[in-house]
């Protein structure tokens, strides 16, 4: 089980952002990953579409799990950092927000709510949506890429009494 997210478009994350700002950019590289919103492949990918939008990218942070605060709280951002594009969930977007609450921050994602996942069949299953979503629960996706949709259940969950 994990949080399933989305990768917001570049542009909208370029909007938030003040030309010349000094920005850090971090990824978790779990659930983020699973769900292709980020994660090793995907972040830095990130980085360069920022950088070519004309953004300078002072600081390149991979974390394994941002959302448990001790991943946080051990990470030392340059002085130089003005703002932070995260791609993580909303977990650790409201970590964050909390040990550095000077530091503007810029969601390059949103999240869905839990997933579950199968890496045989290649499945992410929208588990228990949070609220605005509520019209996926029971999508399922590619794994590594939560735009694609599948078609026709792959991973069938048995409902208890």
């Amino acid at each position: 089980m994990g949080v399933i997210t989305r990768l917001l478009p570049m542009e909208d994350v370029a909007a938030q952002l003040d030309p010349g700002e000094p920005l850090a950019v971090i990824s978790c590289n779990n659930c983020v990953k699973v769900a292709g919103a980020g994660g090793e492949g995907v972040w830095e990918g990130v980085c360069k579409d920022l950088e070519e939008h004309g953004f300078r990218i002072e600081q390149r942070v991979l974390i394994t799990n941002p959302c448990s605060r001790g991943y946080f709280e051990h990470l030392r951002l340059s002085p130089a950092v003005k703002a932070v594009v995260l791609l993580a969930c909303s977990g650790a977007q409201n970590g964050f927000t909390t040990l550095w609450p000077n530091i503007k921050l810029v969601s390059a994602t949103e999240t869905l709510g839990l997933f579950m996942a199968s890496k045989a069949d290649g499945v992410v299953k929208l588990m228990m949506p949070f609220p605005g979503y509520e019209e996926l629960k029971g999508t399922e996706f590619k794994l590594g890429d939560s735009k694609t949709k599948l078609e026709g259940e792959k991973l069938v969950v048995a409902h208890g009494e």
